[in-house]
């Protein structure tokens, strides 16, 4: 009678790890999914970001209206946080530079305040063709701001 327990006991022993080296196959996928969504998400919300601030500026700029102050730093203000949020997304930067062209053209006061504005949007633009250099969007938005700004070497 001792042996057979022994047997069984052995076998028992045999299937318990074979459970726990299933488990521990399963904790790095769960891992790698839980990394995909977070990435698809932080993806995801950073395209609703750039939606809203291209949109927006687009809205403003064909409308012709003025634009409340207030407005404009609320946008400003989340467009920065998604650059803080995803240092090296390049649509976002184009995004802040295009804010601040857009400040420096429509709302500025003073030529100082307006230089102030152009250069901010150049900082955006070329930290946007250090990002993704093939991208032609950033080469025109510079170039575009260097046109209307005047700054000719």
């Amino acid at each position: 009678m001792a042996a057979l327990n022994q047997a069984d006991i052995g076998r028992a022993s045999g299937n318990n790890g074979m459970r726990l080296s299933r488990y521990l196959l399963l904790i790095p996928l769960i891992v790698m999914l839980l990394a995909g969504v977070y990435l698809s998400f932080r993806a995801g919300a950073d395209y609703v970001l750039q939606y809203r601030v291209n949109t927006t500026l687009d809205r403003w700029q064909q409308s012709g209206k003025p634009v409340d102050l207030p407005q404009w730093q609320q946008l400003l203000a989340d467009a920065e946080t998604g650059v803080l949020a995803s240092p090296n997304d390049a649509d976002l930067e184009n995004g802040l530079g295009r804010l601040y062209d857009f400040r420096a053209t429509s709302m500025a006061e003073s030529a100082d305040q307006r230089k102030r504005f152009y250069a901010s949007a150049a900082d955006h633009y070329k930290q946007v063709i250090r990002l993704r250099p093939a991208w032609p969007y950033g080469w025109m938005n510079l170039t575009m701001l260097i046109a209307k700004a005047g700054i000719f070497d």
